[in-house]
């Protein structure tokens, strides 16, 4: 798995890396010592290049959007502190990206300073059948789907 991510060249994939690094450093796989080499390697060209790009964000190829850490620290507990950390070079309080639109109309900027967080009523990418199955197939993933449905809704 970790040569499948460290030879991935396209540029929209590139933003998934931190997480990859969050996980690792997290959940502490048995490696190698030369692949641990290699994860150092990995870590410190990733920080480098997001401090680096801290006056033009936009430019970074690994920084990623924070919108979903709230879920991802949901489903994966162990990564929740790490998630709510600035990625290098981001300032400490973390600012939701500016779109497109927002930065050529400043006046239809949101008020809120939080990045807007997508709310479901369900998996709407499963249904039926289909989502029984992947309950049947995923209990413990469908119980914390249930749960944080739950939240969601009080």
């Amino acid at each position: 798995m970790l040569n499948t991510v460290l030879v991935e060249k396209a540029q929209d994939k590139l933003c998934w890396h931190t997480l990859y690094l969050t996980a690792l450093k997290v959940y502490n796989p048995a490696l190698e010592p030369q692949h641990r080499a290699r994860v150092a390697q990995w870590r410190e060209k990733v920080r480098q290049d997001l401090e680096t790009c801290k006056q033009d964000v936009a430019h970074s190829v690994y920084l990623r959007s924070r919108r979903f850490d709230p879920l991802l620290g949901f489903l994966f507990p162990e990564m929740r502190d790490l998630l709510a950390r600035p990625l290098p070079g981001e300032q400490s309080e973390i600012q939701p990206r500016k779109s497109s639109l927002e930065t050529r109309n400043p006046s239809r900027q949101s008020p809120s300073k939080e990045p807007p967080v997508y709310q479901a009523t369900g998996p709407t990418w499963l249904k039926g059948k289909d989502l029984e199955d992947w309950k049947r197939a995923n209990p413990e993933a469908a119980a914390k789907w249930e749960l944080w449905l739950k939240n969601q809704r009080h």
